[in-house]
């Protein structure tokens, strides 16, 4: 349900005219790529399932800094955990938005990427209600942290170092943290989806 509740917050961040590259929960996906003495090496890069408020081709988007666009955000998650498994199905889990700015091409002046990381959290923080099919899901996304320039994000990742540059002005990047919990209703001659109850 977390994915699906994702999805439809994107809306909010995609309406900020610096957000050009947006998605969802990712999760690693890895790559064998031919080395430069022709062997090989396996690469490890954040992945997206393909939706449709996306313009690309293929089943999945690489979510890694792009020196061409103003910026790429992402969530990471943590396993949802069922608090209740009654009517109505309440959950718990940790929502991490990662974020990657290039201050370059939103607005020449500016310097650092930290009221950008603002406006990603303040677009999504709050009680929200969210139609998944025929489900009403009341979300409440509660801040808890905004971590500026933690390179951590980034360092599970195959980012070469010619492509380190992406973490260095006038690039600039962080991550917002968010307790997220859903509360929504099953009908009872419904089928439960959800593998946690």
């Amino acid at each position: 349900m977390l994915h699906s509740v994702v999805s439809e917050l994107l809306s909010n961040i995609l309406a900020l005219n610096f957000a050009d590259k947006v998605g969802g929960i990712v999760y690693p996906m890895q790559k064998e790529i031919i080395n430069s003495e022709g062997g090989t090496v396996v690469k490890t890069f954040p992945v997206y399932g393909n939706d449709p408020t996306v313009c690309e081709s293929g089943d999945y988007i690489e979510m890694l800094p792009d020196s061409d666009l103003k910026s790429v955000i992402y969530f990471e998650s943590t396993p949802e955990s069922v608090v209740s498994c009654g009517n109505p199905v309440t959950s718990n889990s940790t929502l991490t938005c990662v974020c990657w700015f290039n201050l370059a091409k939103i607005n020449k002046n500016l310097r650092t990427g930290e009221g950008l990381l603002h406006l990603v959290a303040n677009s999504i923080n709050g009680s929200w209600n969210i139609t998944i099919g025929t489900t009403v899901v009341h979300t409440v996304l509660t801040l808890i942290n905004i971590d500026f320039r933690n390179p951590q994000y980034f360092a599970k990742w195959s980012i070469n170092e010619a492509n380190k540059q992406f973490l260095i002005y006038p690039r600039d990047f962080g991550a917002v943290q968010f307790d997220v919990q859903l509360n929504y209703g099953i009908c009872e001659d419904e089928p439960i989806i959800d593998p946690l109850c």
